[in-house]
């Protein structure tokens, strides 16, 4: 598997700094942004292969920033991981509306996370579908 550029958009220190360990331990390259306006300007100026994005992030918050991405039109198209320590209809529903994004409820499990990445990167290179215990959105 190539390593690849994965932003992280985290407010919470401890959290971001988990993620980016086990992301850098797999190989892959971290950007972080602590609230979504400076994900925007990274966005901006850097292509990334996907996007972990913590749904109530200040300023512009994961399900915006996500859209965004999204909008850009990339090719292959970057996968997007949507992160939130709330859970219920209402947070699945409005990640759902983000085709191809995945759910993931905090605590979030550095093996988990690495292995839903590990999934995603092989979908967009394979062409297929993800599945996996995660929420599908």
């Amino acid at each position: 598997m190539k390593p690849v550029t994965i932003l992280i958009a985290e407010s919470d220190p401890t959290v971001s700094r988990v993620l980016e360990r086990a992301l850098r331990a797999a190989g892959h390259e971290t950007l972080h942004a602590a609230d979504g306006r400076r994900a925007l300007e990274i966005l901006r100026d850097r292509r990334v292969d996907g996007l972990i994005a913590d749904l109530r992030l200040p300023l512009v918050d994961g399900r915006e920033l996500s859209e965004r991405l999204l909008e850009q039109g990339e090719t292959p198209r970057p996968f997007v991981v949507i992160t939130t320590a709330r859970s219920g209809p209402e947070v699945h529903r409005c990640v759902s509306a983000l085709e191809g994004a995945r759910l993931l409820e905090k605590p979030v499990s550095p093996r988990q996370l690495v292995r839903l990445v590990t999934e995603r990167i092989e979908g967009r290179t394979s062409g297929d579908g993800v599945s996996g215990e995660e929420h599908a959105a």
